[in-house]
């Protein structure tokens, strides 16, 4: 009899376990960083922004240029606009591309909902420490399950502004700036959403490493001695600059 309930609780055991969804393979996605150039329509670093407030549903006020990875202010900003401007917005800094690397279509969060928000994280290193930088706690006055939807080879950009009030540790990359050489993107996902939602993925993966000097130059960080960066295999991974010439129409341009 002792024996029997022992073999009920394993069986009951082992069930509960198959209920834990599986982590998928780290190869099945792939995330790369992209500096920001500037062409003389946009004439400083400072005139790409992000809406930054994910809860934010008032219209774009007018006179502002809106693209699809962020937008633009023009010259002369009415008291109205600037006080818009510095309420809502953040200045981009890089682009983080995730990338669908698998033979089947992935699901992975939309970084605008609490299932997605934290999911993108990124390390800086200055050869002896990690400063890592991760999203603060987000408030959602709306907030449902949305997906970027990613067939084999397709992939989705994030705007990413590196602003003291969105993330944690910058305080520390700001204030260590002139030792730190180097930076890194981590994206992860372990939720699994709550309607029974199918080939949502789950896992950790990391970039390369890439120069921090060269993707973020308004920071002051330590040039690396190389210019160009070291994937995990070795090999030299150059920084691919996104051209935000056309706010409307933004493509990224592969500088060999």
């Amino acid at each position: 009899m002792k024996q029997r309930r022992i073999l009920v609780l394993l069986l009951v055991a082992l069930a509960g376990c198959r209920t834990i969804p599986e982590t998928n393979r780290c190869d099945e996605i792939a995330v790369t960083l992209h500096a920001i150039t500037y062409t003389p329509l946009i004439a400083s670093v400072t005139s790409s922004w992000l809406i930054m407030d994910v809860s934010q549903r008032d219209p774009v006020p007018e006179g502002v240029m809106g693209g699809p990875r962020g937008i633009f202010f023009p010259n002369g900003l009415t008291p109205d606009l600037e006080k818009w401007k510095d309420t809502y917005t953040a200045q981009v800094d890089l682009i983080a591309e995730v990338r669908n690397t698998s033979a089947h279509e992935i699901k992975l969060f939309e970084e605008w909902n609490s299932w997605g928000y934290c999911n993108l994280k990124f390390v800086f290193g200055d050869g002896f420490h990690e400063y890592w930088v991760t999203k603060r706690p987000g408030l959602w006055y709306r907030n449902f399950e949305s997906f970027h939807k990613l067939a084999p080879g397709k992939s989705f950009l994030i705007p990413v502004a590196l602003a003291d009030h969105i993330w944690t540790g910058i305080d520390l990359v700001n204030t260590n700036a002139s030792r730190i050489a180097v930076l890194r993107a981590l994206y992860e996902q372990y939720q699994t959403g709550t309607f029974g939602n199918s080939n949502v993925w789950r896992g950790s993966v990391s970039s390369p490493c890439y120069p921090a000097a060269e993707l973020l130059p308004r920071f002051g960080f330590r040039k690396a001695e190389s210019h160009k960066s070291e994937d995990r295999d070795g090999a030299p991974t150059a920084v691919h600059p996104v051209d935000m010439t056309s706010p409307d129409d933004i493509q990224i341009r592969i500088e060999e």
